[in-house]
């Protein structure tokens, strides 16, 4: 059984309600549909695309540290590079929480050279 038990997450709904937690456990589904759909919606956030509260920076904040914890536990090389793009982008536009300045920096040196 897995992480959610037999039902399949709301994906939208923890979306419109800003649940970064229920998002994140969705990163860690065994099913690669749920991993792909709680990515997308967590890089939303991160963007400012947050439904219920536009451009909050603590949402966007939480939003940017699961994208982090998803590039330190990879489950899935496609979404660790999408993790690794939005923040490298955030970066680069002076968006990134001060927290994640040092260590996306680096990250970015080190994408840039592959």
């Amino acid at each position: 059984m897995g992480i959610f038990g037999a039902g399949k997450p709301n994906i939208e709904k923890m979306w419109k309600k800003d649940d970064i937690e229920g998002l994140a456990k969705a990163l860690r589904s065994e099913n690669p549909e749920v991993r792909r759909s709680a990515n997308n919606k967590i890089h939303l956030i991160a963007l400012g695309g947050s439904v219920k509260n536009r451009f909050n920076q603590e949402i966007r904040k939480k939003a940017c540290m699961v994208l982090a914890d998803a590039i330190r536990d990879p489950i899935d090389a496609r979404l660790t590079v999408d993790a690794m793009k939005t923040l490298i982008g955030l970066q680069n536009t002076g968006e990134l929480p001060s927290v994640l300045r040092k260590p996306v920096a680096i990250l970015a040196k080190a994408f840039q050279k592959k």
